[in-house]
């Protein structure tokens, strides 16, 4: 008998762009939506892969914080030092449309705030693989076109290598939009 991870209160999702090129038998996703207590499970879990602080006020807070103070702050924009402060591909997106660069020197501050920061900034694509792998093994009970049915525990590795990869990162990272929303957004 297959038992399953707790289905107490589920959601069924499908990546867009299954939706947006009309594939048929497209996967859908069952997961449990992540409760009062998850945020916790999930930053244990990603401790012991010594990545926590990257999403929990490491680097990515410190990156929202800084784009933040350059939408509001500064009367033009700098790209070349957004690129050397944020790197090549979030300077790049920071470059078109409304947002004004800030005090430099401020957004640099703010960065040094978080010691995780720097150093982690060379594992940050590491994490950007890794973090949607743990979430789906955490929250995925079922997805039934791929033959993927959680037992106790989650979802094993032969499970999760039957997933298509692009698909990992766009439900692990759906699921950690749910892990953060309020309760109210949950229900949309």
């Amino acid at each position: 008998m297959v038992k399953l991870v707790s289905t107490k209160e589920l959601v069924d999702y499908t990546p867009e762009y299954y939706t947006e090129t009309g594939a048929e038998n497209a996967p859908v996703y069952r997961l449990r939506v992540p409760n009062v207590f998850d945020r916790a499970k999930v930053k244990r879990e990603l401790a012991t892969l010594g990545i926590a602080d990257l999403g929990f006020g490491g680097v990515v807070k410190a990156a929202n914080e800084g784009i933040d103070l350059i939408a509001e702050n500064a009367p033009e924009f700098d790209a070349e030092k957004a690129k050397a402060v944020f790197g090549e591909e979030l300077g790049n997106m920071l470059i078109p449309g409304k947002e004004k660069s800030a005090e430099f020197a401020d957004i640099e501050a703010l960065l040094q705030e978080y010691p995780p920061y720097m150093d982690a900034v060379a594992d940050f694509g590491y994490a950007w693989d890794v973090l949607p792998l743990v979430l789906v093994r955490m929250f995925l009970v079922e997805c039934a076109e791929l033959g993927v049915t959680a037992k106790v525990g989650g979802v094993t590795d032969a499970d999760l290598a039957k997933i298509p990869a692009n698909d990992l990162t766009v439900v692990g990272f759906y699921v950690w939009g749910l892990l953060f929303a309020r309760p109210d957004e949950k229900k949309d």
